[in-house]
């Protein structure tokens, strides 16, 4: 399938700076590394559509010339709505924890419908660092883990498209 990631929104009360960016890389690269996905560059949106902001890409009429420019089959959006780390002393090196909540919506670019809803969230066990960087590392664990149901939920519903293509030359 070929789809288009639109990088997440931020929703957190801190709004750590870059997270939707760094949340939208761990995706890319588990629907790169599941091999059932082939991703659209941002670049070739912006160029194709002529438009700066991703913001406007799940409407309708976006939605048709994603599919008719660069064959993208589906658009996935996501916002990232809490991103919680606690942390706590132990021994030598610190001991952290964090807790990830995000949503994300798959579009189908033929009928500009929303195919699939997917929540993502980790328990906060899985999610356990410790030593010298333990939060950063708790958070990444936290991603990674609540981003794994992201995926397979994103497979899941691109699994329910109907698969067409068109002649490229004769």
């Amino acid at each position: 399938y070929k789809v288009v990631v639109v990088e997440f929104q931020d929703n957190t009360q801190k709004g750590r700076g870059g997270l939707g960016a760094l949340v939208t890389q761990q995706l890319t690269k588990q629907l790169e590394e599941s091999g059932a996905v082939v991703l659209v560059n941002m670049d070739s949106v912006r160029k194709s559509l002529g438009r700066g902001d991703s913001g406007f890409l799940a409407t309708p009429s976006t939605l048709w010339k994603l599919r008719a420019l660069l064959g993208a089959q589906a658009l996935v959006t996501g916002t990232i709505q809490d991103a919680l780390v606690g942390t706590g002393a132990r021994g030598q090196g610190g001991e952290a924890m964090a807790v990830t909540k995000m949503d994300v919506t798959v579009f189908d670019t033929e009928t500009g419908n929303i195919i699939r809803s997917i929540k993502g969230e980790n328990p906060i066990y899985a999610s356990r660092a410790v030593g010298e960087l333990s939060e950063d590392k708790a958070l990444l664990n936290a991603i990674d883990f609540a981003l794994e149901r992201v995926t397979d939920g994103i497979l899941r519903g691109l699994a329910s498209l109907e698969w067409s293509t068109t002649v490229a030359s004769v």
